[in-house]
């Protein structure tokens, strides 16, 4: 179910380009957020990296869409150059597995809860759990019995969202139009029901417990942009919905 990556083509048509942006952003924060490993810093500090998010930022800054991510996106920007410049790869990746161990899984209550169900419910596997399962199966995935994981891990679920939108992609290459309106109906009803209210308090948790400004910047950057899918993508799909049921 991994996205294909963080690349962005600069040939597609403007629909397809925006779709591509999204999925930029759900395969950036499903891996940003979780566990961290040397894979997630030689991305950050390579070359391709800093060439999309600059992409990005101008991109957002002309469109005048939310000039608070395009602020956001050059202060992350800004901050992974001065740690390329200052620092080896290996310490800056021990200081983030230190903090995120420490928000994550050993701090008394937990700072940072991981699932959407202990954010809803209080526990693990819960009602959220099996309806978060359910739309992956509706995708057509399914979750392995032995995974390591809960499903309704926070890098899961946008995981999903990144999946969700690199089929849309393909469906508006291929004009199938039927194909679009359910993955576009699943990503309404993954965003508004379980990702939204879950990642938004997620990330509010983690700019206030984080000590360190990758994760504040991180966490700032994640508050961007699911508003920025609320206000504008989801939105608009919903409002497409409604005309089309009446």
């Amino acid at each position: 179910m991994k996205g294909e990556g963080w690349g962005i083509s600069p040939s597609l048509f403007i629909m397809e380009i925006k779709n591509e942006i999204r999925q930029f952003f759900y395969s950036f924060f499903s891996e940003i957020l979780d566990y961290p490993k040397i894979e997630l810093i030689i991305k950050l500090f390579s070359n391709e990296f800093s060439k999309n998010i600059t992409f990005l930022k101008e991109f957002f800054k002309n469109e005048k869409i939310n000039s608070k991510i395009s602020t956001n996106i050059y202060k992350f920007l800004k901050h992974i150059r001065g740690i390329n410049k200052a620092s080896y790869s290996e310490v800056y990746l021990l200081e983030l597995q230190k903090e995120y161990t420490r928000l994550c899984h050993v701090s008394k209550p937990r700072l940072l809860p991981l699932f959407e169900s202990v954010y809803k419910e209080g526990k693990l596997f819960q009602d959220s759990t099996i309806k978060v399962v359910q739309l992956y199966r509706q995708a057509g995935l399914e979750v392995i019995n032995n995974f390591s994981l809960p499903p309704d891990h926070i890098s899961l679920e946008l995981e999903f969202m990144a999946y969700l939108c690199s089929q849309e992609t393909e469906a508006l290459a291929k004009n199938e139009f039927n194909i679009i309106e359910k993955l576009q109906k699943l990503q309404l009803q993954m965003f508004h029901d379980h990702l939204y209210p879950f990642a938004t308090e997620f990330a509010a948790r983690l700019q206030k417990y984080s000590v360190i400004d990758f994760y504040k910047l991180v966490a700032e950057l994640l508050e961007d942009f699911m508003i920025l899918e609320k206000d504008c993508y989801f939105l608009k799909l919903q409002a497409e919905f409604i005309i089309d049921k009446n």
